[in-house]
């Protein structure tokens, strides 16, 4: 994971230490201050390195001078085949880059096309505009504060607050009666939000700083499945083949959760089958056992 953020202040508003999330990653720490319609812009980033080890692929990251800069903390597992999709000149091996790319291509419509977990910010010089997104189902995090011509966007709430917040009531009782609070955009926080999974925004910086979550993605804009039972299943067969290939691309070593459970068992058993004759320290399995009641699985064969 790495660690995002950003902010929106007036142009003549001093520059304010930013919360650090080192912990998120240790690899590389950068940010840019940019002026642009009156308005003071700050970006900033913790790099975990996945994809493309070199430093040029450290963030906030821009292809061209002047043109649109991104901090993201994710991966994109289809950026192979997008980067083919796009063409032309790429000077990084990341899929940061080919992020980028598919957005000054197709605009917010990029979305539609990833195959991964993320949670980006990115900046348009050109357009004047902001643009931030989450994934689908909300695996990579993202928080947000708006005060009147202020806007933080952030990886975590901490990076939001400078004083100890005040509780919100409401998502507190939804958290305790249904163990979460994810079905609005607030958080457990007053005047903290959250884009949920599967949603954007954009800002106009020539306008005011106004946020209107769109939602890019949800289950019920997909048709139902109408093969009959062996169809389905070969369907999903070759579909579950083909994630757990697309998610073992990784320049750094890879690890799986196992438990005793039939999906950790099925993704890293399809995992061993794709990575067979790869070299044998590659491939390592490490098992840990708790002596809680209910939380020992050695008793299940994996």
């Amino acid at each position: 994971m790495c660690g995002i953020f950003a902010r929106i202040t007036p142009e003549d508003s001093p520059a304010e230490p930013l919360q650090a999330v080192c912990h998120r990653g240790p690899d590389a720490t950068g940010s840019l201050d940019f002026c642009i319609a009156g308005k003071r812009l700050t970006l900033a980033h913790w790099r975990l390195r996945i994809i493309d080890l070199t430093s040029s692929s450290n963030q906030p990251f821009s292809r061209v001078p002047g043109g649109a800069v991104i901090v993201f903390n994710g991966e994109i597992y289809n950026y192979r085949e997008l980067k083919r999709e796009i063409g032309g000149d790429f000077r990084t091996a990341s899929d940061t880059e080919v992020l980028l790319a598919a957005y000054e291509k197709w605009g917010p419509s990029c979305l539609e096309r990833l195959r991964g977990m993320f949670a980006f910010v990115i900046l348009d010089q050109n357009k004047r505009t902001l643009f931030a997104a989450r994934d689908r189902f909300g695996i990579k995090p993202l928080y947000y504060r708006v005060e009147r011509d202020r806007l933080d966007v952030a990886s975590e709430i901490k990076q939001l607050v400078s004083k100890t917040p005040s509780l919100n009531s409401l998502r507190a009782r939804d958290f305790l009666l249904y163990g979460s609070q994810d079905h609005t955009g607030e958080t457990l926080f007053d005047g903290i939000l959250q884009l949920r999974g599967g949603e954007y925004f954009q800002i106009d910086l020539e306008a005011g700083i106004e946020t209107r979550p769109v939602t890019w993605y949800g289950t019920s804009k997909h048709d139902l499945f109408s093969g009959d039972f062996q169809e389905a299943t070969a369907c999903y067969r070759s579909k579950f083949i083909e994630t757990v290939e697309l998610h073992l691309r990784s320049d750094v070593p890879l690890g799986f959760c196992l438990s005793g459970g039939m999906d950790s068992s099925a993704i890293v058993g399809t995992a061993g089958e794709l990575l067979k004759d790869s070299p044998p320290q590659a491939r390592v399995a490490i098992n840990c056992r708790y002596a809680l009641a209910g939380f020992d699985e050695s008793q299940f064969p994996n």
